[in-house]
């Protein structure tokens, strides 16, 4: 029961409850408050988060450098093993191998070499195995590459190498011309000997006038260059000719040409197709001792 004097404001309390201007009110208030919330989640979710401690900013690295550790990290799963793979390739050593000549290329990837292992000569063309696990990597002017196992040798020629000063000075007159001769036996038909086409091999003064051969859009090794008095012109061959097979083998490009000087070598004659402005042709070539 509640006392008398409280008997007059329930009254008075239900009436307010009950008014439809509180209802009123209390609708703005929670629209108030729902628009409150709103604003205050929408701030917090768009608002950068801040670390809690500034760390210290480490330097930006180029892309370059970034694209690269990236792949060195793909690749061998940690850059320092990169540099650990580096530090352990194996570095050139001399060869017992010799080498009584070459046929060299500007690059030294295409090219042909006589060889002395076990004292006996072995011809080798570049990228190619010249004896079992020995393999003829790079051919230059003075001396090749050997790939033997893992191992990279270093054969030299057995005469004393020619610098390049001397090699790109004005040739004297007993270099100005070819230091062996080759003969016309008839329309086509040449010979010369084996132990003088070796001996100028083994001069590199001399690659000059081996001539210069180039890829030709359809197959074969092009004759771009042909010094006079050089062995493509003593031979019969004109700048522009394209020698497209050798001994029933077809040339597939400019690196080819060593497959020329093999036969030269090895074969006592050897059977040249040419190719002059769209004419087949055919050259017979004798080698003599």
């Amino acid at each position: 029961m509640l006392p008398e004097h409280c008997h007059d404001w329930v009254p008075l309390l239900i009436r307010a409850l009950t008014s439809p201007r509180l209802a009123t009110l209390s609708v703005f208030a929670a629209l108030a408050l729902l628009a409150w919330v709103l604003a205050h989640w929408t701030w917090v979710m768009l608002t950068p988060r801040q670390p809690m401690h500034a760390a210290v900013a480490a330097p930006a690295l180029p892309t370059k450098v970034l694209a690269e550790r990236t792949a060195a990290l793909h690749l061998f799963g940690s850059p320092g093993s990169v540099t650990a793979a580096a530090g352990t390739a194996p570095a050139a050593a001399p060869s017992s191998i010799g080498v009584l000549g070459v046929y060299a290329t500007r690059d030294g990837r295409n090219g042909f070499a006589v060889l002395v292992l076990d004292g006996k000569p072995v011809s080798a063309i570049s990228g190619r195995e010249f004896a079992p696990g020995m393999l003829l990597q790079r051919v230059y002017a003075d001396h090749v590459e050997i790939l033997r196992g893992s191992q990279v040798e270093i054969a030299r020629m057995a005469t004393a190498p020619v610098s390049t000063a001397q090699v790109a000075a004005p040739a004297k007159a007993d270099a100005a011309a070819l230091q062996f001769n080759v003969r016309q036996l008839g329309s086509g038909q040449y010979a010369f000997s084996r132990a003088e086409l070796l001996a100028t091999l083994k001069r590199p003064e001399q690659m000059r006038l081996l001539g210069l051969y180039g890829p030709h859009p359809r197959g074969g090794a092009l004759l771009e260059q042909s010094p006079p008095g050089g062995l493509p012109e003593k031979l019969g061959l004109k700048v522009g000719d394209v020698v497209t097979g050798i001994n029933g083998k077809t040339f597939t490009g400019p690196g080819d040409v060593a497959r020329l000087y093999e036969h030269m070598v090895r074969s006592e004659s050897v059977s040249m197709d040419v190719l002059r402005a769209g004419e087949k042709m055919n050259f017979s070539i004798r080698v003599a001792p």
